[in-house]
């Protein structure tokens, strides 16, 4: 059994018409998704270089490819060898893949070819005001960025993108003063002109902070228009007020995304992983979509990017089009839905 650790970091975005789900459940491949967003999937393929299984550190042969939701088309953008791993922040609506190298925002545009050095690829320096920065989450909208001190609890960020500009002038502070780890930091989330951070909900329109009264040892691991959601409990926005998320004997629910007045979630137990929806109305909640798996489920989701997450042993991402469940051998598409099935 894995411990929990914490969700993922973006919801689409509520309101959004669902486009049509791909027909096939075979559209994701070949590779790992990585990220996640409405403007594009990104997969990782990864191979240990032959002849180096004596390193102490191993080389890999990496292909990031860019695919469009809905569409089974997939473009080669990046293609490196070695032991550092760029980690991937966004797409842009072009279809341009932003990665980060710790110090930089490195772009990736489309092209002919796969781009293979990101020596020289236009970038944006992480340092302003003397102090260096890390990409905690990022969008095609912003990025969140939290200092870099380790061992201490730093403030969070959202800075805008403007093309394939950081307005670092335009930055506004998610969290209070004390901030949050540096170590072990929560999901940084948004939501159309929310965003949030452990347990502070900043609405970017007005520039109005919250501080919800969750447990001071949980955070926020799922953001809506109108609706937050802890490991626990729904949590309403315009007053604090919180339901428990339903729950059945042993098995765990999570909630992930929020689209309309509908909360979504996984519901987790020994041999089966199954997406579950609930009328944040009401509380009624109804089963879309479950799969068997012959290993034991892992209790907790595990952000790798973006909206895409692992929830061992399964692998679950969101885009505008509907959710994508992995059962260990392929993929499960669920539509969204605006209410719950009579």
């Amino acid at each position: 059994m894995r411990l929990v650790l914490v969700l993922l970091i973006a919801t689409p975005l509520a309101g959004a018409a669902p486009a049509a789900a791909p027909a096939s459940a075979d559209w994701v491949g070949p590779g790992e998704v990585v990220w996640a967003g409405d403007h594009g999937v990104v997969l990782l393929e990864s191979e240990a270089v032959p002849g180096t299984e004596g390193d102490h550190v191993r080389p890999h042969r990496l292909r990031w490819s860019v695919q469009r939701d809905t569409s089974a088309e997939r473009r080669l953008a990046l293609e490196m060898t070695g032991v550092f791993r760029p980690g991937v922040v966004t797409v842009l609506p072009d279809g341009t893949l932003g990665v980060t190298t710790g110090d930089a925002l490195v772009w990736v545009p489309p092209g002919p070819a796969p781009l293979t050095d990101l020596e020289g690829a236009p970038s944006v320096r992480l340092d302003f005001e003397g102090k260096r920065w890390r990409i905690r989450a990022g969008d095609s909208r912003g990025v969140f960025l939290q200092e870099y001190a380790l061992n201490q609890d730093r403030p969070v960020l959202f800075v805008p993108l403007s093309g394939r500009n950081l307005e670092f002038g335009k930055r506004v502070q998610v969290t209070d003063d004390r901030g949050v780890s540096v170590n072990t930091p929560p999901p940084a989330l948004r939501a159309g002109d929310l965003c949030a951070c452990g347990r502070d909900v900043l609405d970017l329109a007005t520039g109005e902070r919250t501080r919800l009264a969750i447990e001071p040892r949980w955070s926020l691991v799922a953001l809506g228009s109108e609706h937050a959601a802890d490991l626990g409990n729904l949590v309403r926005l315009s007053d604090g007020k919180m339901t428990p998320l339903p729950a059945d004997g042993s098995a765990v629910f999570r909630a992930f995304a929020f689209r309309g007045r509908l909360a979504f979630g996984l519901r987790m137990e020994l041999g089966r992983t199954g997406i579950v929806a609930v009328d944040v109305r009401d509380g009624r909640h109804a089963a879309l979509l479950s799969v068997p798996h012959e290993q034991d489920s892992g209790w907790g989701l595990y952000a790798r990017g973006g909206t895409a997450a692992e929830c061992w042993p399964c692998r679950l991402f969101t885009t505008a089009s509907g959710i994508y469940l992995h059962d260990g051998e392929r993929w499960r598409v669920q539509p969204w839905i605006e209410a719950l099935p009579d």
